[in-house]
């Protein structure tokens, strides 16, 4: 009897044990984000950090060829919402902080476009007018600033050059990360900006 208890005492021991070294590997992966990052193709891509520290969403465009669009008349009576970044297509598009992909989309006025929710909840970052996205990408993927996550395109509702339609939000639950706050991410790539320019439709 003394052996059988001494025994289920060592296996409940080993299985403690088990159990805490999982715990302690998957506390050290959140920790150090390794392992959960996915594997992305090599940065042999410009990456340009702007002054509140996210990255240029498009490989090689530097904080002085930024415009601010904001507010300016779009089709249908819509105001922009955005900052439209212009590149050859097929240019990089680089996620702009760190981040998970929340969501991929195409329909007529973003065309193909990805929603990006920020490391700390509160902003998400959308892209769109894409040509295609990297290759693997997928929703639930982890981002790092300066990541390829697709191309500059004319995808959805576009009537001149091929331009990255770049746009955030705040919103006040992580989960309902389609509803927030519009933000001008001028102002947060180049703050001190000079006033919107207004463009035709």
């Amino acid at each position: 009897m003394r052996n059988r208890l001494s025994l289920r005492g060592a296996f409940i021991a080993a299985a403690l044990i088990e159990c805490g070294v999982l715990i302690a590997l998957v506390a050290y992966l959140a920790l150090t984000d390794r392992a959960l990052r996915i594997s992305v193709e090599p940065r042999t891509v410009p990456v340009v950090a702007s002054t509140e520290g996210l990255v240029i969403p498009v490989a090689g465009v530097q904080a002085a060829e930024l415009r601010n669009t904001w507010g300016a008349a779009r089709s249908g009576g819509r105001a922009h919402k955005g900052v439209d970044i212009f590149a050859k297509e097929g240019t990089p598009v680089l996620a702009a902080a760190a981040g998970v992909l929340v969501n991929r989309d195409s329909n007529g006025v973003g065309g193909l476009s990805l929603y990006q929710r920020g490391a700390d909840g509160r902003i998400v970052y959308y892209y769109a007018h894409l040509s295609g996205t990297r290759a693997g990408l997928k929703v639930g993927d982890l981002l790092a600033p300066g990541d390829v996550i697709g191309y500059v395109g004319r995808t959805g509702n576009v009537s001149g050059a091929a331009h990255l339609h770049f746009a955030a939000f705040t919103v006040t639950d992580p989960n309902r990360w389609w509803h927030g706050r519009d933000l001008n991410p001028y102002d947060l790539l180049k703050p001190a900006a000079a006033p919107a320019v207004s463009h035709p439709k």
